[in-house]
């Protein structure tokens, strides 16, 4: 039988990278043929979207050669110009681009709650134009671009495919998490890209949507475009791709056929067994509201909450009581997290509602950081808008004042306290590390911990374990059942992942599109 030919799809000839004052992936060689797709697999912290950023050009090898195949051969995507710029033939999907996206569409933390205001924001139809796509610049005559008429038909297709209609009016600043991953595929896919990076790609999916998304990808794959996944986790590896490779400390410690290397990176997460915590000796001792079980913490009637004429949540009922721990599930855009923001005190919706928190009526002059004194939270949410130039400790203890950056000296004991969780979520040994080298599920899991360092009366845990490593999963959800069970801490758990849910969970409040189910 012949064999067929095969062509260099990217090739490392012993490459080298720096990041700040490390040399990762010390050189490193590994050739990707172009009838591939890949996986690169790791646990939080190993380098594996630090190698994808090399690969995506926005990482340089300080040794070595990173040679793009591809960009030689002809073009036949029906371009003007056949020579594709690198960031056009690469798109990359990733947490970490989604921070860039939601810098660029607004500046605040709180503005989805305030975008009925920003009338100028920008909307998911700009985002997906031609121009903001390929950035085009009207005086630049030379720029490169696809054919006006390709572009607009391939956009059309791309929002089909990927069911986003209903968003296409949206503000960018109005999305949920999950929502604003799928408008960023989209973009991605509108560069008629030769390589798709797709870093944690079902993270902030509900689960029928990841359905669609595998069947989605597994067809682009069986054309001219070729994948790179990126992740912790093997649900994530689609059927179709046929090469895995295993990243360990900045290192490539295995790399080949599926089949073949996949075992290597199983064999990594055995002999973890739970953690055992004494968490009682550690009962916050300050003065606080004394309720006991059964006592109601949150009462909601009726909840009512629409932007731009387009309603969130309608008719929303829901009491919490001490003692109670929560799930809040629904499909993406069913307006969970804008349902805790009205708690919050992040939404000015929630004055014109009638809810009560902690036994009295919003808006009956309690001011806003007396309501977020009682509550600790970590979201996806967060986690776009929190500041990068801090040290992981001193993330940490901005708990203690509910800000997104450390404006005031801790005491002794908060540090203490600060300290304690983290040594409680293996995170002791980046205390001094400045928080924007660490890697995405690093810095979740340093969120964790800032919302636990109150030990709040109520604990949002919305989507905690997106992008952590099946070890650090575990970590999370067996320290929030220990929460459960030894402090005085009521939980509300927000998760498309039904098997991630701590069994301490004993309540379910579901949320349908604009509907409580």
């Amino acid at each position: 039988m012949a064999v067929k030919n095969r062509n260099l799809f990217i090739s490392f000839d012993h490459v080298s990278l720096r990041i700040d004052n490390q040399i990762a992936f010390p050189e490193s060689s590994w050739e990707f043929f172009d009838d591939e797709h890949w996986a690169i697999v790791g646990d939080n912290g190993s380098g594996k979207s630090i190698l994808a950023r090399a690969f995506s050009g926005q990482v340089p090898a300080v040794k070595g050669k990173i040679v793009y195949h591809f960009l030689k051969t002809p073009s036949k995507s029906g371009f003007s110009n056949s020579t594709i710029p690198l960031k056009h033939a690469i798109s990359y999907v990733s947490f970490d681009k989604q921070k860039q996206a939601r810098a660029r569409a607004d500046q605040i933390y709180q503005a989805r709650w305030h975008s009925s205001e920003n009338i100028d924001a920008m909307t998911v139809s700009e985002y997906l134009s031609e121009e903001r796509v390929y950035h085009i610049n009207p005086y630049q005559v030379d720029a490169w671009h696809p054919d006006s008429h390709i572009f607009k038909a391939d956009r059309k297709n791309i929002i089909s495919t990927l069911a986003i209609q209903g968003l296409i009016k949206k503000k960018i600043i109005q999305l949920s998490n999950g929502e604003m991953r799928k408008v960023m595929l989209a973009r991605a896919l509108l560069t008629r890209p030769r390589l798709l990076i797709l870093d944690s790609p079902l993270a902030g999916l509900d689960q029928d949507y990841r359905v669609r998304l595998k069947a989605t990808l597994e067809n682009l794959m069986k054309d001219r475009l070729r994948i790179i996944i990126v992740t912790s986790r093997e649900d994530e590896i689609l059927p179709d791709i046929t090469h895995v490779m295993v990243i360990e400390n900045l290192k490539i410690t295995a790399a080949g056929p599926k089949q073949k290397v996949i075992g290597t990176f199983s064999k990594m997460r055995e002999g973890f067994s739970p953690m055992e915590y004494n968490l009682s000796a550690h009962q916050k001792s300050e003065s606080r509201p004394k309720y006991k079980d059964g006592d109601v913490l949150v009462d909601m009637k009726n909840i009512n909450v629409s932007y731009d004429g387009m309603s969130v949540l309608c008719n929303i009922n829901w009491t919490i009581k001490k003692g109670d721990q929560w799930a809040l599930v629904g499909p993406n855009g069913s307006g969970k997290t804008t349902l805790l923001s009205l708690i919050l005190g992040d939404n000015p919706q929630a004055y014109a509602n009638d809810l009560r928190l902690f036994g009295k009526r919003k808006g009956s002059g309690e001011s806003i950081w007396e309501i977020k004194h009682n509550i600790g939270f970590v979201s996806p949410e967060l986690h776009l808008y929190f500041p990068r130039r801090i040290s992981g400790l001193d993330a940490v203890c901005t708990g203690f004042f509910d800000s997104l950056g450390l404006y005031a000296r801790c005491s002794m004991e908060q540090r203490r306290m600060a300290k304690f969780w983290m040594e409680n979520l293996g995170l002791f040994n980046y205390a001094e590390t400045m928080f924007d080298t660490l890697s995405d599920g690093i810095q979740r899991m340093i969120l964790i911990a800032r919302a636990l360092v109150k030990q709040p009366l109520l604990l949002f845990m919305d989507e905690p374990c997106q992008g952590l490593d099946i070890k650090n999963r575990h970590r999370v959800l067996n320290l929030v059942d220990a929460i459960g069970d030894q402090l005085e801490v009521t939980v509300i758990f927000v998760t498309h992942d039904m098997d991630e849910l701590p069994s301490i969970i004993t309540q379910t409040l579901k949320l349908g599109l604009n509907n409580a189910i």
